[in-house]
């Protein structure tokens, strides 16, 4: 449940998107109400603002026009996501939808296009669907629009379940997954690509880059040649395969998988560190993130200690250390395809190989020395 400051941010925000005033429900009536910058915005979402047109009136009707468009209706209501696809579904039912604790980013996409619009009265945030949006989305939906956006909408639960849980992969490997997964529901390579480029027609958490399809991150937000270094690292890679039912878990951006090593990890912080609940599970989540980072056990420690949760004794320290090693060998990482470390150790490959120096770093991967962590005692 979220918390009161939270929702009061929430309210906020909306507060500040809404048309302060009595809400209208004809098209033209609302576009009455927003100003020239507004309309512009808008005019430029549905590309009309190329246009030679100086009036407002002009304006005003080319915008009435394409926002009426059946087929522009239908392109863009085939790419919403399935919190803004819920938003439009329950402001097309109801005269009047309060809104006043929903995320702005659930219908941003839909009042930016004009499909809703919303309005501050009497102290509250409430959603409208023009009258002329109801009438258009109306006559569209039929079955074969119903099948359209049934197909788009698995289809990109896939590309986002796997942009999660690999980072990086080829519209090959999502054909084949989705194939797999819906062996009555088979789609070809030339389908999938049309839909993974009809999709990619507005922002996504994916993007294509080098022949692939990658999380956004890679490209926008991560330091210069780790897309590179990705590609190489999982060039020729097998992938893990998971069930569709783990798989569409990673749907959620916010997932991750809690293994039984994370919530032994919980447990025992819990009943030997004397740690709360919330903090324990607050601690586990951040580890968990660290380790797909792959960041080394000094990391993981410092987390311990930003907590001010403190070892009362060596042995304690030492029987951390074996579960924060046994959490990054069962940490799903993208340079290894899905694959945990432990799934793809080859049995006695550890006794078979030369042994590191003492100074050296452990082969375990944890970025301490081998004399302070396999080589110890």
């Amino acid at each position: 449940m979220l918390n009161h400051e939270i929702e009061e941010s929430i309210e906020q925000l909306n507060i500040q998107q809404a048309i302060i005033g009595v809400p209208q429900h004809t098209l033209r009536g609302c576009l009455e109400l927003w100003n020239r910058g507004r309309l512009s915005a808008l005019a430029k979402a549905h590309e009309t603002s190329g246009r030679a047109r100086t009036s407002k009136e002009e304006q005003l009707t080319a915008i009435e026009e394409a926002i009426q468009d059946p087929d522009q209706l239908a392109n863009h209501l085939l790419i919403l996501d399935e919190q803004e696809w819920a938003v439009f579904e329950d402001a097309y039912r109801v005269e009047e939808l309060s809104v006043q604790r929903v995320p702005y980013g659930y219908y941003r996409f839909l009042l930016e296009h004009g499909f809703v619009f919303t309005f501050f009265h009497d102290a509250q945030v409430v959603m409208v669907m023009p009258e002329e949006v109801k009438a258009t989305y109306t006559r569209l939906n039929d079955e074969v629009f119903q099948m359209n956006r049934s197909s788009m909408s698995l289809i990109f639960k896939y590309l986002t379940a796997m942009t999660h849980f690999y980072g990086i992969f080829t519209v090959e490997s999502l054909t084949e997954m989705l194939n797999r997964h819906h062996p009555s529901e088979q789609i070809n390579l030339q389908q999938m690509e049309e839909a993974v480029s009809f999709l990619l027609r507005r922002e996504q958490e994916f993007v294509r880059a080098r022949g692939f399809i990658v999380d956004s991150s890679l490209v926008h937000h991560a330091e210069a040649g780790t897309l590179e270094q990705l590609i190489s690292q999982t060039k020729g890679r097998p992938h893990y395969i998971p069930e569709q039912e783990m798989l569409m878990n990673y749907a959620d951006g916010g997932y991750f998988e809690v293994t039984p090593q994370l919530e032994a990890l919980k447990v025992y912080v819990q009943d030997r560190m004397a740690c709360d609940e919330v903090t324990a599970e607050d601690l586990t989540d951040d580890i968990q993130m660290l380790c797909t980072m792959e960041e080394p056990l000094e990391a993981l420690l410092q987390e311990f200690e930003r907590r001010d949760i403190v070892f009362k004794h060596q042995r304690q320290g030492e029987e951390v250390l074996g579960l924060l090693k046994d959490i990054q060998k069962t940490t799903r990482l993208w340079r290894l395809g899905g694959h945990t470390l432990k799934e793809l150790e080859r049995p006695g490959a550890r006794a078979t190989s030369a042994k590191p120096g003492r100074n050296d770093a452990c082969p375990c991967g944890s970025g301490l020395k081998y004399k302070k962590c396999c080589g110890k005692g």
